[in-house]
């Protein structure tokens, strides 16, 4: 009974050990450590598509402001460190005049994808002389604009969403 008492308490003091020995395991890179930045800013246009002109003509295309959209601005973890798997993603809303200004933490430099998050407003098409809405019609960018960073870099990054990026629910 004593042997198998002090084997027991040699087994209990093995798991203790390992299990102490054992740290978290990290499920994201940290990027505290990041000391530099860089900045972009930009504006948002959509095609909210035909309007009526003064002189009751029709124009097709009608760019505006996109106020309140979300912008992403998604950087690979291998470019803060070699060998990191996965995609960090930052986020601003643009203001009442459809611009943005984000700024992301970049070691050396890094190549940021800038897109936005999908949003729904009504749409507008021409048929024949008239102009039909199409309510909550699906705006989305399908190509994210690559930005080159640097450390204090400062970038444009214009998004104009078109009309062929319209998908109707």
């Amino acid at each position: 009974m004593k042997k198998q008492l002090h084997y027991l308490l040699i087994a209990l003091m093995a798991v203790g050990t390992i299990l102490s020995s054992c740290s978290k395991e990290q499920s994201e890179l940290t990027l505290d450590s990041v000391k530099g930045s860089a900045t972009i800013e930009g504006t948002v246009l959509y095609d909210m598509g035909a309007t009526k002109n003064l002189d009751a003509t029709i124009s097709p295309v009608t760019r505006v402001i996109a106020a309140g959209v979300t912008v992403l601005v998604k950087i690979d973890y291998s470019d803060y460190s070699t060998g990191s798997v996965g995609t960090k993603t930052f986020s601003t809303i643009t203001n009442a005049e459809g611009m943005y200004t984000i700024t992301v933490p970049v070691a050396v430099s890094a190549d940021a994808k800038v897109s936005i998050y999908p949003f729904k407003k009504d749409h507008f098409e021409a048929v024949g002389e008239e102009i039909k809405t199409i309510e909550n019609a699906f705006y989305d960018m399908r190509v994210p604009i690559s930005v080159s960073l640097t450390d204090n870099a400062y970038k444009q990054a214009n998004l104009n969403v078109t009309t062929e990026a319209i998908y109707i629910n």
